[in-house]
């Protein structure tokens, strides 16, 4: 482990500055809230967060604090004692240690009554047959906001994780989401925990597999319909403080939710997602920085716009564990078994373990807790006194490495903090493209870039406030356009720095249902094609396939044509396909496209081979199959009433000179208006302007 006896003093100094006050619940470790992408303190400047994970029960806490059954309360002040050791060693500075965020699991052992008869199919923690919400509301009072305060006292920012872990299949309107809605609703009423808000956040859920809708299916929508009236329920409950949320697959799929975001009314919130080696593609026999920049940006596309929270991870070297077959064995969640110092996953630091972490650096907004406290440090050495290294500090472990790196993002930490003001002033900001083209029911992320006084620039996109022309077509959340219509849109950008400077930046974004641009057309849906976006060229192999994929069906039901023109003749062989479904081994409907520069495709003579009629409002899929090497230039493809025209929305170009402020209202979170508000109230305030546009945000009064 290495030493750093300047970074120590500095540190140290900061430490006391903003962590811990260890006087009996004299708490001052300062509050977090979401500013953009990054977790920030009071005053604006974004810090990451880093440490461990652990759950009070002496069964996973290896009888440290002695073997207990759960029927009384007998056991809490031991459990509180070693976990007060825990926090003194994983925040120990002198000896190398230098967390400031601890996760802890509100684990079912306490809140499972043990005179109930476990019942329905789940195993282990899954199975909530035996909650009690009552010994919830017990030991939440006796034993976790205990845990949860001491920590804040040791300078560690806490998640809470509620009982247990999702079952392999939940669903909307079922009994998990009920349960979680439970959980939540106890726990965020708490006057404690709302008083610590700023310290404490909440994770929604452990590790969900399958989130199904309400009607059962497995779509894109259903994690927003899932944890959206959970949201909903803290908020309501006047909880301000930080949420996480969870994805699918063991927390690792995110990409329902860059369509269909959670709303928060506060914008104060994350996702919390877990990382092993082995997913996002990358392990230790194929990991490279690149890949995993990539894939991770692929699965969990809200990296782009909240800050994150890995709150899961660990790994060491070992070697991969075999049946009598002579084939790897798989853990639970998929992945190779295989034995190593003791941790879940194996990998090695110079490998994969770099390969993440140059990820987590790309991003820089990624804060993390290793899966256990025994990932970390030595628990027995903590027990008796002692700061050691898990693994004996070796480096191709996460405890060797975590230890190398939580000190320097420490560092990096102190260092923004003593940013001079230069580097917070803006000075201006641009759009770095004057037209977006997007098709309904995809999302992308725009880019706004500010210009700061010392010279240096930053994105921010996510920190911006937006103003639409045409909200039917399209909006833009946290920097995310997330379109739904067909139509155009004028889009004014507004970031105001840390010291109340405002500017504003303008383009354009445009929504068609099938747009001519580089990553939209895609001219290798089946085998490989090349298009340019310059003239419209596209060259297609035998029996290739290229055009639009839309993950949420598009309605075109409102259109009687399909309009393809060609900027030449095209050759004979191609053929127009449109798909009703998801498969693209489904049966399209076939139209044989002749020479013609304009040809106009009946949408209502669309029928299947079969006879069945198309599903004008579900298409997923439309472009151009050939039968034999084929090279066409296409000039526009368009839906059209007449077969002249295309369909377009009505817009409305945004004027600056109309957005004269006309009154503001003010409403509580449910709504209602308030005509004479009080101060210390949270309110929404709604800004009228005189052109009819409104602009709402989260305030206290």
């Amino acid at each position: 482990m290495k030493k750093k006896i300047l970074e120590f003093s500095i540190l140290s100094i900061l430490l006391v500055f903003t962590a811990s006050a260890v006087n009996a619940r004299n708490i001052t470790l300062p509050a977090l809230h979401v500013q953009g992408r990054q977790f920030v303190l009071p005053d604006g400047t974004p810090i990451l967060l880093h440490g461990v994970m652990d759950t009070p029960n002496c069964w996973f806490n290896g009888g440290r604090w002695g073997w207990y059954n759960y029927s009384g309360d007998d056991g809490i002040d031991k459990c509180i004692d070693y976990f007060d050791k825990l926090y003194t060693h994983i925040t120990d500075t002198v000896n190398g240690t230098w967390c400031n965020l601890f996760r802890l699991h509100l684990d079912p052992c306490w809140t499972n009554d043990p005179k109930k008869s476990e019942t329905g199919p789940e195993s282990g923690e899954a199975n909530i047959s035996r909650f009690s919400s009552t010994r919830l509301q017990h030991y939440l009072e006796k034993l976790y906001i205990p845990l949860a305060l001491n920590a804040l006292e040791h300078g560690l920012y806490v998640i809470m994780r509620p009982p247990g872990v999702c079952p392999g299949r939940i669903q909307v309107g079922g009994d998990y989401q009920k349960y979680l809605s439970t959980v939540w609703d106890i726990v965020s009423k708490d006057p404690t925990i709302q008083k610590y808000s700023g310290q404490i956040m909440i994770e929604l859920a452990n590790e969900p597999v399958t989130v199904l809708d309400a009607e059962g299916n497995d779509k894109p929508v259903a994690l927003h319909d899932f944890f959206q009236p959970i949201v909903n329920r803290i908020r309501y409950n006047k909880f301000n403080g930080i949420i996480l949320v969870p994805g699918a697959g063991y927390q690792s799929s995110y990409s329902g939710y860059a369509q269909y975001p959670i709303e928060d009314k506060l914008d104060n919130m994350g996702y919390a997602v877990h990382v092993y080696p082995g997913w996002y593609g990358n392990s230790d026999d194929n990991c490279s920085a690149q890949s995993f920049i990539t894939n991770f940006r692929n699965q969990v596309p809200v990296v782009d716009n909240y800050p994150i929270v890995v709150t899961e991870i660990d790994w060491s070297p070992g070697h991969v564990v075999y049946d009598e077959h002579g084939n790897p064995q798989k853990n639970s969640d998929g992945s190779i078994k295989s034995e190593n110092l003791g941790t879940w996953a194996t990998a090695t630091t110079s490998k994969w373990g770099e390969a993440f972490k140059a990820m987590k650096d790309h991003y820089g907004n990624i804060s993390m807790t290793l899966t256990g406290t025994g990932d970390f440090i030595d628990c027995d050495a903590a027990v008796n006194g002692y700061t050691e290294l898990a693994f004996d500090g070796e480096w191709e472990s996460c405890a060797g490495a975590c230890a190398e790196w939580y000190d320097d993002y420490a560092w990096e930490n102190y260092l923004m903090r003593i940013k001079p003001a230069g580097y917070w002033t803006c000075t201006g900001i641009e759009s770095k493209r004057s037209q977006y083209t997007m098709s309904p029911g995809n999302n992308a992320m725009v880019s706004i870039i500010a210009t700061f006084k010392d010279g240096h620039t930053e994105d921010v996109a996510s920190d911006c406030k937006y103003q639409l022309s045409n909200q039917e077509a399209s909006k833009i959340v946290r920097g995310r356009a997330i379109s739904s219509g067909n139509g155009d849109n004028s889009v004014i950008a507004t970031y105001t720095d840390r010291y109340g400077n405002t500017f504003s930046a303008g383009f354009d974004l445009n929504v068609t249902y099938f747009p001519l641009v580089n990553g939209i057309f895609n001219p290798s849906i089946w085998d490989s094609g090349t298009f340019s976006e310059s003239n419209g060229k596209v060259t297609m192999k035998p029996y290739g396939f290229s055009g639009w994929e839309f993950a949420n069906p598009i309605d075109i039901s409102q259109a009687a044509y399909i309009v393809v023109e060609f900027a030449n003749y095209p050759p004979d062989g191609i053929d127009l396909r449109v798909f009703d479904e998801s498969s693209y081994w489904s049966t399209p409907v076939t139209s044989w496209l002749g020479t013609g520069k304009k040809q106009k495709i009946s949408i209502s003579s669309l029928k299947r081979d079969n006879g069945k009629a198309l599903d004008k409002k579900h298409i997923y899929r439309v472009g151009f199959w050939v039968n034999g090497n084929k090279t066409f230039y296409l000039k526009s493809v368009y839906l059209s009433e007449d077969g002249n025209t295309p369909l377009s929305s009505e817009n409305i170009l945004f004027d600056m000179s109309d957005c004269q402020m006309e009154k503001i209202i003010y409403t509580n979170l449910a709504g209602v208006e308030i005509p004479n508000p009080e101060p210390g109230q949270i309110l929404i305030r709604t800004i009228v302007y005189t052109n009819g546009f409104k602009t709402s945000e989260i305030i206290v009064k």
